[in-house]
């Protein structure tokens, strides 16, 4: 549908297709993409596995399941995410550091450096930008439209109604959360700049406690009056 009007899609033959990444082309098999979640073990042939006397091939289904159980197992996507879901809850109770990787050359081969690629990949990660933040010991920064419309709830001088500007309402939800200018956020041209990571997961933390206050108070009123 996309071929040839879109600057990162390309055909690749009957098939396959090309995504222009920023890291380089990557090519897809579009076989089986609109096929069904069909990854589902045979009940019998989980069970035999959980009897294994390998310890690998037990630790591969730790879910003990019997013949008279019928209840539908859960399936590899389902358990990717709910591994996943822990993942993220253990990134959000830890002060979590990333690394960039950048990819040497489009051969998969050693002590080979192709220079304009890691180029292309610095620009496009934003790695400059990011070097010059953490020197200034910044470690988050949104542009204040997306900042204001996703932690407006926190503070309630922003919810349910602002009338002033975005970066107006920015300051404000920081100096009701306690932080200080200067301190604990700065103002840019177009960004707000948070220095520490902790401030942020408390932001988050807070916006999930009061979306779940204001749903439960949605849910109680069309509870009483919805019938």
């Amino acid at each position: 549908e996309h071929d040839g009007r879109h600057a990162h899609f390309a055909s690749a033959g009957a098939g396959f297709f090309t995504v222009r990444h920023y890291a380089g082309d990557v090519t897809y098999c579009a076989e089986g993409f609109l096929d069904r979640n069909k990854d589902i073990l045979n009940k019998d042939l989980e069970i035999l596995c959980q009897n294994s006397e390998s310890p690998f091939i037990q630790g591969l289904f730790p879910d003990v399941r019997s013949r008279d159980d019928k209840k539908k197992p859960p399936s590899a996507s389902q358990r990717i995410r709910a591994s996943i879901d822990l993942l993220v809850q253990r990134l959000m109770a830890s002060f979590p550091h990333y690394i960039r990787c950048l990819k040497p050359n489009e051969k998969k081969a050693s002590n080979n450096w192709d220079s304009a690629m890691c180029t292309h990949q610095v620009q496009y990660l934003g790695l400059l930008e990011n070097v010059r933040l953490k020197r200034a010991g910044f470690a988050y920064r949104q542009t204040y439209e997306r900042f204001y419309y996703r932690y407006r709830i926190t503070s309630g001088r922003t919810w349910p109604k602002w009338s002033g500007s975005h970066r107006d309402a920015a300051g404000e939800i920081l100096r009701s959360f306690g932080l200080t200018e200067g301190n604990d956020y700065q103002f840019g041209h177009t960004k707000i700049f948070v220095r520490a990571p902790e401030s942020v997961f408390g932001l988050e933390e807070l916006r999930d406690r009061k979306t779940h206050v204001y749903a439960s108070r949605i849910q109680r009123f069309f509870k009483r009056f919805g019938l």
